[in-house]
Parts: structure tokens; sequence; C-alpha cells
């Protein structure tokens, strides 16, 4: 059942402008993120076509993650997911630091399959290349809680993210709660969306160690 499109308004809400965690002080954030061309890139493993505005090429998902998904719209259900550069480091850092949730448009069937696809890579068999990173992000994607399009606002526009029924829901002021989103115009707090450009396989691309630089003190 979807929420209905009325925005949940906390009472005592006095937006703060920016997203800061000390990591010498308790964490008291919840930090959600949303995963496609956010934190992963996911596409149709053999339908790929070159979109010149989005920089597209094939070649970037050499290296991505099989995974079969069900697609109403095609019959085909090999699909690659490319982690964006950062992603490890990001949510071992958030875990650390304060409280990470996906919060993704997907259904709950396929955050559940690509979160379990995205554990499975990085955990790493060869005791030789089992880093900490790796043992940390593995842990990192099995436990983190997840919100879906079961927790979306169904609009005209697509699935809209209602972070005001999300902090009712968990019993937290908005002001510490955020989301990291490519698509700040499908949320009902866009004041507490840390845009990111929108990720499409770059493996050159950056945005998620600039954001650590600008989120993380201390």
């Amino acid at each position: 059942m979807f929420l209905d499109n009325q925005k949940q308004l906390p009472n005592d809400f006095n937006c703060i402008e920016k997203l800061i965690i000390d990591r010498k002080q308790l964490a008291t954030q919840v930090v959600c993120l949303d995963l496609d061309k956010t934190l992963i890139y996911l596409s149709s493993k053999n339908n790929v076509t070159y979109h010149e505005n989005y920089n597209f090429r094939k070649r970037w998902l050499n290296n991505g993650i099989d995974i079969k998904l069900d697609s109403i719209k095609s019959s085909d259900y090999e699909f690659v997911i490319v982690p964006r550069p950062g992603f490890a480091e990001l949510i071992t850092e958030l875990r650390c630091h304060a409280v990470p949730v996906i919060y993704s448009s997907f259904s709950k069937d396929h955050v559940d399959r690509i979160m379990r696809a995205l554990s499975a890579a990085y955990d790493i068999e060869d005791p030789e290349q089992l880093t900490e990173l790796s043992r940390e992000t593995t842990y990192a994607c099995w436990r983190m809680p997840q919100w879906s399009r079961e927790q979306c606002i169904q609009t005209d526009n697509g699935y809209e993210k209602s972070l005001g029924h999300f902090a009712k829901q968990n019993n937290i002021q908005i002001n510490d709660l955020w989301l990291i989103d490519n698509r700040p115009d499908m949320v009902d707090f866009p004041s507490h969306v840390i845009q990111l450009p929108p990720f499409y396989g770059d493996p050159n691309d950056r945005s998620l160690f600039e954001l650590m630089d600008e989120i993380f003190i201390n």
C-alpha cells in the first residue's frame, strides 16, 4: 500500500540547511541513501544504448555486477550493477558515525536483491584480498535498513519519497534526517536532500568522495 499524497509535516519543523557529521560526537543523524543513479547505476545487460548527453559508454559496464531482476518493460531480466566510486567508503563511514538507511523507489524485492548482490561482491574469499573495507562494506550492505517503493507516494511523475512520513514512523526529528539523492524534486522535503549529479557508470566519478569531504569533520 502506498502513502497518501499529503506531505507529513512535523509540528516543530525548523529547517537546518546542511548536514554535518562530527566523528568525535555521538551520532544522531539518520542518512537515507537512494540507489539508482545515486549509489549505483543499473542497466539492462543486453540493451545498452549510447546517450551522448550523459557521456555514457558501454565499456563502463564491463566490471559491473551481474544480477537478474524481473522487468515489466522487457523480457530480458539480465542486468548489471555498477557501484559508484566511493560507495564502499561512504556506507562504511556512515555506519560508524550515523544511521544509514536505503530509501529507493525500486520495489522491495529489487532493493533486497541489489543489496545482496552488492554484499556478495564485497565478500572476497581470497584472504589476501579481504581488506577491512571489504569486510565492513559486506556487513553494512547486509545490515542496512531498507525503505522501498512501498513507502513512497505514487504520483503522476513517479514515486516520491516522504521524509516526513519516515520521521513520523521512526519518531525522529526532521532535522536529524537527510537523504542523499539525485532527484530532490521527487522528495517531500527537498531542503533535506543532498543532491548529487546522476551517475551513469563513469569510473572517474568523484562525487561520493567530494561529498564525504563536505559532510564529515574531525
